[in-house]
């Protein structure tokens, strides 16, 4: 494991807001666990990760993503996007209060995530632990949309955390939580890496994050062949 400390002490600007909204993770402040997290992303694709870095964060809650940009990054365009029902609509409202900033923008999937990627060259969409509230059939369906970015940019990256299917216990997801919810979202890899191939894509995990009470997120990057 990599000393995270990195991520949060070596920062060259404020963050774009520093409300407490988008300061909670996980339960916690955003300094230091919220770095840690979006970290495990970013670190993923380095070599894109510099001035002129477009994303898509698909699934974006509050916008958390874009606070550990800004730290990061002067030049940057950041597309948040939720879905469009009641949920999806309270966190892009949340967003867009939460935010004043020209480089930061909301909008919901239905309805936006096209024409963002068609009309802009996305360096990366990313999934902070959107297919781990998923359910096997509806993970496949968000990323063969998700998939459309390589239609517009051959050299985009896709990167999402999620759940491995092994015959381990992973934290207290099956110790503590009576509930098929999480092992509903559970993957079987060999079926990813099928999937994967099928589709002419290129699977790479790039490493385990164990999240709050336990969990552990596996994170992989996926990109065109």
């Amino acid at each position: 494991m990599k000393h995270w400390e990195e991520y949060w002490v070596n920062t060259k600007n404020k963050a774009i807001c520093e409300k407490p909204s988008v300061h909670i993770y996980g339960g916690t402040n955003y300094e230091p666990l919220a770095s840690i997290g979006m970290s495990c992303f970013t670190d993923a694709i380095k070599d894109k990760f510099k001035e002129g870095f477009a994303v898509v964060d698909f699934g974006c809650g509050s916008g958390i993503l874009a606070n550990f940009i800004s730290e990061r990054l002067d030049n940057f365009t950041y597309y948040g996007l939720e879905p469009a029902n009641e949920w999806g609509s309270s966190r892009i409202e949340l967003g867009k209060q939460t935010f004043n900033d020209a480089r930061v923008n909301f909008g919901f999937i239905e309805n936006d995530y096209e024409n963002i990627i068609k009309n802009n060259k996305i360096d990366a969409v990313i999934l902070i632990s959107v297919f781990t509230h998923l359910i096997i059939d509806d993970v496949y369906k968000v990323l063969k949309n998700v998939e459309k970015v390589f239609t517009y940019n051959k050299n985009a990256s896709i990167v999402f955390s999620c759940f491995i299917q092994n015959n381990r216990k992973v934290g207290n997801l099956q110790t503590n939580i009576n509930s098929n919810y999480y092992s509903d979202s559970y993957i079987k890899l060999q079926d990813l890496e099928v999937y994967c191939s099928d589709n002419n894509l290129k699977l790479r995990k790039h490493m385990d994050f164990i999240a709050m009470g336990g969990f552990k997120h596996e994170i992989f990057e996926i990109t065109k062949l």
